[in-house]
Formats: structure tokens, sequence, C-alpha cells
């Protein structure tokens, strides 16, 4: 289940939150069983339980120019007292904190810029905490540009382009993978 509500106290500024909670009463997880080579068991880790908060804001300050943030805190653990090794533990690969903030920049030709931060916390690469292994914390740079293509009657196509990891960071991920340096995503949508 999740509430929220969203908040305009001046017409330029955009306040959200959101609170959830999900359960899952026979949770099938994934444990690392050997890093090298890379092999993992999916096993029944019993109750498992997430819950957390989303906070978002944008903030406009002039027409072509505005920023916005928002973070995403999760609490999770998995209930199973037939296994010590699982009971009390996180489940894997929900960091605890995720955090955006950048900035929206529009110029000419409907060009939209919006450069921004991503950091992402701690998480895990198994629910076996005796042979669990911490990942994160990072944070990367990346930048998205967006363009009107074409305008119809009652629709639009427009392309974009992500640019991830501007400064080639490099960090270990689980089972010997590494997070991508820079990589590139570009896309086409259409409207209606």
């Amino acid at each position: 289940c999740d509430a929220g509500a969203e908040f305009q106290p001046q017409a330029n500024f955009k306040l959200g939150i959101r609170a959830f909670l999900n359960k899952v009463d026979d949770a099938i997880v994934e444990n690392v069983i050997s890093e090298d080579p890379s092999q993992t068991q999916s096993i029944n880790a019993g109750e498992a339980e997430s819950y957390g908060l989303e906070v978002s804001a944008e903030h406009s300050l002039t027409q072509s120019l505005s920023w916005f943030a928002n973070l995403t805190w999760t609490e999770s653990e998995i209930s199973n007292p037939l296994d010590a090794d699982q009971d009390g533990s996180e489940l894997s690969f929900s960091p605890d904190l995720v955090i955006n903030a950048g900035l929206h920049l529009s110029l000419p030709g409907s060009l939209m810029l919006s450069p921004y931060l991503q950091n992402v916390g701690t998480y895990y690469d198994s629910t076996s905490l005796s042979g669990r292994k911490e990942f994160g914390s990072y944070t990367v740079v990346n930048l998205q540009a967006e363009a009107p293509v074409y305008s119809g009657q009652g629709y639009e196509l427009l392309a974009s382009v992500d640019l991830n990891n501007l400064t080639d960071e490099q960090y270990e991920m689980p089972w010997q993978f590494q997070y991508p340096g820079f990589n590139a995503f570009a896309n086409v949508e259409v409207r209606f």
C-alpha cells in the first residue's frame, strides 16, 4: 500500500511526499553461491517487508530554468525464524537511499537540457547475513536532452538522449560486474 500528497505552496514551487509499505509472505530471493564463477540460488526467504518514503521538490526560477530534487529512503527486512542466516536481513539489490538533484534548462528550439546528480546508497547482493557483500554508495553525473522532432494534430514526436556517468566513474557491482562507465541511450517517443 502507499499514500501520498502533492502540494503547491507557490505557483512556481511544488512538493510531493509518498509513504509506502510492501509485504510478501513467501519471498523468493537470490543468494550468491559463488563469485567466481558467478552463481546464485533462488530460495524461499520467508516473509519480506519493505517500507519507505519518497520526497520530491521542483522550483521554477525563471521560465527557462528550474531545479528539482527527489529522495527515496527504503528499509527492508526478511523475517525467517527458521533460518538465522536470513532472519533480520535486508532485501538484496534494494538501496537504502537514492537521491537525484539537478536542473531543467529550456533552450531555443524547444530543447530541454537536464543535468543531474544521482546518488545510490548502500545495498547488498544477497540476503545471507554470513555470505552477503555490501555495495554502494556512489554518485554519478548524468545529462538528459530532449527536443520535439515533429508536431501534428493531437500528437507530438519527441527525441531524447540520456548521457549517463559523464565522469566515467567505475564502481564494483554484484557478481563480478562493474557499473558501466560513460554510456548513452537514445529514445524516440510519440505523445498523444
